[in-house]
């Protein structure tokens, strides 16, 4: 928030305050999402790494040769993922900046 010099001491106090708690907020808020979205691909990863079936017999082998996910489809849930929760982060910003600039 900008001060004005017509501002009293006063009102460059308040505004200084507002913006440091939205600023705060803002900052808290990110760092939150970054570290979820870290742990969200440590996880995938993981799991694309850790689960794989494996057939015990060669007809166990052939059926899920035949029955394999496509390939790429974990990376397309992957930026399915984190564009909804960018968006739904930008939205929420976007309302956050619109309260406390009111």
């Amino acid at each position: 928030m900008a001060t004005l010099d017509t501002d009293s001491a006063d009102v460059k106090r308040q505004k200084n305050i507002y913006e440091d708690l939205g600023m705060g907020f803002v900052v808290d808020l990110a760092m939150g999402a970054t570290k979820f979205v870290t742990a969200v691909e440590r996880t995938i990863s993981g799991l694309r790494k850790s689960n794989q079936l494996v057939g015990e017999t060669p007809e166990a082998r052939a059926w899920l040769k035949e029955n394999q996910p496509p390939k790429g489809w974990m990376m397309k849930l992957q930026k399915i993922l984190l564009h909804v929760l960018l968006s739904n982060k930008r939205k929420l910003l976007t309302k956050l900046v619109c309260i406390t600039t009111a």
